[in-house]
């Protein structure tokens, strides 16, 4: 039995990509392949992931409209319907359909990969990387769960699987997983007063409450992440950037930002929603980096008693305050914790474990 790995047709995959499903997926190939899997990454033209056997899907990459996480999903003004994505997830699962000697796991959220992955009869074990944010992609996730045979769903955290029981039967929960020897500890910041802010730049992560927090612990930031929304980007983070306090790199690699997080002090992850899983947080950590942010979604799950410190309250003065705190943690035992919670080997054996019961459900 063949597993072949479905990734979101949005963009061109790269190993070297950071953060989100795309890098977990990236790892999970490869942990597979190491493992002996017969296994498939499936991606969007232009894709590269060295060490992997791929396949190139039917079309280039689609890009998605971005999602706002702080208002009602809408659609766009002029917008076609249905969105390019939906006949570029069905000639895909089409093509996957003509081999049965396999098992699919997509790692795509986009709502037409539930759909047509569920309309072609395929085995198919999908990977909640989000909670329930957008309605389309509830609607077909719910869907799906009512065809036969029945897809299996993982959640990526207790707190993602909580968000998502309600709607859909959520049968494992799969911490991502990292490998300990991609990240290099740093037993010291280069810097006791250099924070760190990286990820998406967009509301609900809260990086205009990072900065404003940041300021008020005295700490100057190195700000990484790719801009995801351009208005709140031009009204909320435009107007503090300065070479001396907050300096903004913009999107870096996945080897630059473990190496940019293990020269910081402290980690600033300021999410106001709920967290699906954090994977900042784990890498600061790996890197020996302590976590300041909020107590929201799977962050306790990850930074755990020893990787940092979360305000319970959303607000400039409580995050402050768990920055100053989270500087005294000790670096070693926040990379120990991380690196023995969250290996990348366990994430890969508890996949292995599903692809063998979705396997045998015929």
């Amino acid at each position: 039995m063949r597993v072949t790995l479905l990734a979101p047709l949005i963009a061109p995959l790269r190993s070297s990509q950071a953060g989100g499903a795309e890098a977990v997926l990236c790892d999970l190939a490869r942990g597979l392949h190491r493992a002996g899997e017969a296994v498939e990454l499936v991606a969007p033209r232009g894709s590269r992931v060295p060490g992997v056997p791929l396949r190139l899907g039917p079309t280039a990459a689609i890009p998605e409209a971005r999602h706002r996480f702080d208002a009602p999903p809408r659609l766009a003004p002029g917008a076609p319907w249905p969105p390019p994505l939906a006949p570029a997830y069905l000639r895909l699962a089409a093509e996957l359909a003509a081999d049965r000697d396999q098992v699919i796991h997509s790692h795509a959220l986009d709502w037409p990969a539930f759909y047509a992955t569920a309309a072609t009869g395929l085995r198919c074990l999908h990977t909640l990387h989000l909670g329930p944010v957008d309605p389309a992609t509830v609607a077909a996730a719910q869907a799906a769960a009512a065809c036969r045979p029945r897809p299996r769903f993982a959640a990526v955290s207790r707190s993602c699987a909580a968000q998502w029981r309600p709607l859909i039967p959520v049968d494992a929960v799969v911490p991502n997983g990292v490998d300990p020897g991609a990240i290099r500890f740093v037993p010291r910041a280069s810097a006791d007063d250099l924070a760190v802010v990286a990820g998406r730049i967009s509301p609900e992560k809260g990086t205009h409450l990072a900065l404003a927090a940041c300021r008020r612990a005295g700490m100057r930031v190195l700000m990484a992440g790719e801009v995801y929304d351009r208005h709140y980007f031009d009204e909320r983070i435009a107007p503090r950037l300065d070479d001396d306090a907050v300096r903004w790199l913009g999107a870096v690699s996945r080897r630059g930002l473990g190496a940019l997080l293990g020269r910081a002090a402290v980690a600033v992850v300021a999410s106001v929603w709920e967290e699906p899983f954090g994977m900042v947080a784990l890498e600061a950590n790996l890197a020996g980096t302590p976590v300041a942010g909020f107590r929201r979604g799977a962050l306790p799950e990850v930074v755990g008693r020893s990787g940092g410190v979360l305000a319970d309250e959303v607000g400039v003065a409580a995050l402050a305050a768990a920055i100053t705190a989270a500087r005294r943690c000790d670096r070693a035992r926040a990379r120990r914790a991380a690196e023995t919670r969250f290996p990348l080997e366990a994430m890969v054996n508890a996949y292995r474990r599903l692809y063998r019961r979705l396997g045998q459900d015929g």
